[in-house]
């Protein structure tokens, strides 16, 4: 009774608060401690309904954990609402009836700023770009440093973010089943560092991860290229490939690994199902008929997305099924449903769930015309899918691309006219095409079942099938082909983990395969100068990629083109430039090529950087148009910059109000 007469006697001294404490929570405590009971919030249930306001409010006055005084508002909040519950129980005990109980706690939203920019042109793609501990107890995000990226950190128990040291280039986050290590992607490596910090260390080399998952001794990643599945013992780095026992032409991305590591949930690609894969049998079978990044929860709950919606439904454990009718339980989750369909989002053991806010991102990487001011002009297409191979007919009139449907298939598109034209059927992937010479036909890949992706030729106006040539033991990747039309030069590959070497397939007679260049180290993207007497490629002999040039096709001494970098070289049709593109894309460069028997090359010159993906060793993203005035781009066309992560902590109370699962 003496702590209720204070109560009632004294105000309380608003002046404790931080000076940015936002206006909106001021008011809500001012009307916990309202002397007048008429004015006075009744229960703490209304405070959690004026919590769900403020967090509207987040778009006007952001809660920036990135500051300390901020932080100490969001460090003492739960302490202050539960001060003011306290309040309102000891100020209001007499109107309660003895038979009503206390609310459960309830959930915290707020928003995390990134100390750095989150450009998801650079930082999305290859996995979701933010990740919490299983613990709930750490956030980790990828930020845009300059033209790289680089994870960020945020513990809570701390006031600020931080970048973590060493984690520079890295991409796809995600934790070890103790909350102990941090697993990235970075450099063709797949690394992890220490939650309290010290120096990464590598596990194994990989190609451009698709995801990964870590569970109980057990990494699991989706590999792009083929989309084949590997896992990864994280002790000692070894790799394996996983194989789809009743599907063996199965194709997946985004794991995401079940508790006792015995099974993964997996994004199907291009059928866009989830669906559960046992690593005992290999065995696949689909739970999800329409989502994508799918998660197992600890409350007997799968999360999913659809669009920009997360979906949640009862689920099973021990028999792999959905028992019950999902619902949408939260909106505007960034999914980059065309560009892979990966979904921004990542939830704690403990009940927290961390995610970028947006909407589907279904632009993805749009091919255009690129003018060397970087002026650009997107192509006239219908859209609906993701691109790859852009390659201009010698003519200029058309454009060859990959795109993305129930399977990866070529098509054309007459610039003059915006007709597009569907080239090959939905008998497995074709992925990368060149043209030949007199523009009337292509030189495609395609893969049929689980073989090796094949080299195949057919006519573009589709008067005869296509004859294939040949009969690969390795994936096989069309780069380019001599004027003549008579030797197609092509990258083979044993899959995503293996070096890259160049090959020559003659085709005047039965085609015959010669090695090229074939080294200990992966040699990519070869391109031939118009006159057919040089071959410039990118290796990794250094470590890094660079650009070399070698006499063709009696191979010679070895010309050295860059020193910080360099992929996917392109020669101007004249002869006189070369150009190519930094390892991360963004930056178009060029160098004036001075001929002769001793070939030279001028000093570097930036043309102009923009939001292109990154390249990969299967094949070129770009191209020249023949008249040597602008190139062909992929684009990354993916909307605003999320301002911010959302976390919403006890979340798993409020998944358990909207999705009973009845235990």
């Amino acid at each position: 009774m003496e702590i209720m007469a204070l109560i009632l006697e004294r105000d309380p001294d608003w002046s404790a608060l931080a000076p940015t404490t936002p206006s909106a929570l001021r008011r809500l405590l001012g009307r916990c401690l309202e002397k007048d009971p008429k004015r006075r919030i009744r229960d703490a249930g209304d405070i959690a309904l004026a919590l769900e306001d403020l967090d509207l409010e987040a778009s006007t006055q952001t809660v920036d954990l990135s500051r300390s005084g901020s932080s100490l508002v969001l460090k003492t909040l739960p302490w202050l609402l539960a001060g003011a519950a306290s309040v309102l129980a000891l100020v209001g005990w007499v109107g309660r009836s003895p038979s009503q109980e206390m609310p459960d706690s309830k959930t915290l939203h707020f928003t995390q700023i990134s100390p750095a920019v989150l450009d998801i042109a650079k930082i999305g793609h290859l996995g979701s770009a933010v990740a919490i501990s299983p613990d709930g107890h750490v956030l980790v995000w990828v930020g845009a440093n300059g033209e790289g990226t680089q994870l960020y950190s945020r513990h809570f128990d701390e006031d600020e973010a931080h970048p973590i040291v060493g984690t520079e280039g890295g991409l796809v986050p995600f934790f070890s089943p103790d909350s102990e290590w941090i697993g990235f992607w970075a450099n063709d490596t797949l690394k992890k560092v220490a939650v309290r910090g010290g120096v990464p260390q590598s596990i194994c080399e990989i190609l451009h991860p698709h995801g990964a998952s870590w569970g109980d001794g057990v990494i699991v990643i989706g590999a792009i290229g083929d989309g084949s599945l590997w896992q990864v013992d994280p002790s000692n780095g070894e790799v394996e490939k996983i194989e789809i026992s009743n599907d063996p032409s199965y194709t997946g991305h985004y794991p995401s690994v079940l508790p006792g590591s015995r099974a993964f949930l997996v994004s199907s690609q291009g059928r866009h199902t989830v669906d559960l894969v046992s690593l005992e049998t290999g065995e696949v079978r689909t739970v999800v008929n329409e989502g994508n990044s799918g998660t197992y929860l600890p409350t007997g709950h799968l999360v999913w997305t659809q669009d920009d919606n997360l979906l949640a439904a009862p689920f099973d454990l021990s028999s792999g099924t959905i028992t019950g009718e999902a619902h949408t339980v939260i909106e505007g989750i960034l999914n980059e449903s065309i560009v892979g369909y990966m979904s921004h989002y990542s939830v704690s053991n403990e009940g927290t769930l961390a995610y970028l806010p947006g909407v589907a991102a279904h632009s993805g990487e749009w091919p255009s015309w690129v003018w060397p001011d970087g002026t650009t002009e997107p192509l006239p297409l219908s859209g609906g899918s993701s691109y790859l191979t852009p390659r201009v007919s010698p003519d200029g009139r058309y454009v060859l691309f990959s795109r993305q449907g129930k399977s990866r298939s070529i098509w054309m598109v007459d610039t003059d006219r915006d007709i597009e034209t569907r080239l090959t059927n939905d008998d497995g992937n074709q992925y990368w095409a060149i043209w030949t010479p007199d523009s009337a036909g292509m030189i495609f890949n395609a893969q049929v079942g689980n073989e090796a992706v094949s080299l195949w030729k057919q006519p573009v106006d589709l008067r005869t099938p296509p004859t294939r040539l040949s009969n690969a033991s390795t994936h096989h990747i069309p780069m380019d082909i001599t004027r003549d039309g008579s030797t197609v030069i092509y990258v083979g590959a044993l899959g995503a983990f293996s070096d890259f070497d160049v090959n020559m397939l003659h085709l005047d007679g039965p085609p015959t395969d010669v090695p090229l260049l074939a080294t200990e180290d992966s040699e990519v993207h070869p391109a031939l100068s118009p006159d057919n007497r040089w071959v410039a490629y990118a290796s990794d002999v250094t470590g890094r990629f660079e650009i070399y040039v070698q006499p063709f096709p009696d191979l010679g001494a070895t010309i050295r083109v860059t020193r910080n970098g360099g992929m996917e070289p392109i020669w101007a049709p004249s002869g006189d430039r070369l150009y190519y593109r930094s390892p991360h894309g963004r930056r178009v460069f060029a160098v004036g090529v001075i001929g002769g028997e001793a070939l030279r090359f001028g000093a570097e010159e930036l043309l102009f950087e923009g939001s292109f993906p990154e390249g990969l060793r299967w094949g070129r993203k770009w191209d020249i148009h023949p008249d040597g005035d602008r190139f062909l781009m992929l684009e990354i066309r993916a909307g605003n910059h999320p301002e911010g992560i959302r976390v919403i902590s006890n979340w798993f109370a409020e998944l358990e109000r909207l999705v009973p699962t009845g235990d």
